[in-house]
């Protein structure tokens, strides 16, 4: 940990043994960074309040550190915390401004606390950072959807699916707001490629909400359109 609180951001440490193979050195437990890697594998296994309270370990031992501030940000973000999310985001933001995550993750818990304008603001700033993150663009057009600016918020997600073609939260939103305009056979196709990569990725076990939902959407769209 350096002199300014913040953590030096490599999870195991390769060395060269005399046999030229590499030795992979764990993490103490006692280490910052054992809390921050244990606390993103509960996030991935959707245990968002056991993952804050090792995010909070590692904030105890580096509290201006901008990726830890991220890391229990979103977990506030998974519990629907938005307050405290957006104070952390904001800070880790004043800390380093040059990361696209960041402002990203600003702009989901702006957008969900109803502040549109803030939103755009910081999607703007992490597309200016990282012009092609899918992420962002699906996030920006979750944002617009929801003001009702659909045929901008497909614009996004055509770049989206583009610079992410797997990318299934992105060909679901789309699917979806094909749907809200009456464009039934982009709609389904959409939804059929939701569906594709959801299986692809390890459907039924690891995606089966998204499954169960994109098949009743499929099916909506197919009854629309007359078909079996």
């Amino acid at each position: 940990m350096s002199g300014s609180g913040q953590l030096h951001w490599s999870a195991t440490i390769s060395s060269s043994t005399a046999q030229g193979t590499d030795k992979i050195i764990a993490l103490r437990a006692d280490d910052p960074l054992f809390w921050l890697e244990r606390g993103r594998y509960l996030l991935l296994a959707e245990r968002p309040t056991d993952a804050g309270r090792c995010f909070d370990q590692a904030l105890d031992a580096a509290p201006r550190d901008p990726v830890a501030l991220n890391a229990r940000a979103r977990t506030h973000l998974s519990l629907g915390e938005l307050d405290r999310a957006l104070v952390l985001l904001e800070h880790a933001c004043s800390l380093d401004d040059g990361v696209a995550e960041l402002w990203n993750n600003r702009g989901v818990a702006q957008a969900r606390a109803g502040d549109l304008e803030g939103a755009m603001a910081s999607f703007e700033r992490a597309l200016v950072l990282d012009p092609h993150d899918a992420s962002v663009l699906c996030n920006r057009a979750m944002a617009l959807v929801g003001d009702g600016r659909h045929h901008q918020a497909l614009d996004d997600l055509a770049s989206s699916v583009q610079c992410d073609p797997d990318c299934i939260t992105a060909w679901s939103v789309k699917g979806a707001t094909h749907l809200r305009l009456g464009q039934l056979r982009m709609a389904r196709h959409a939804f059929l490629q939701a569906s594709s990569l959801a299986w692809s990725h390890g459907a039924p076990k690891r995606h089966g909400a998204a499954m169960t939902a994109l098949a009743g959407a499929i099916g909506l769209v197919n009854r629309a359109r007359g078909e079996d």
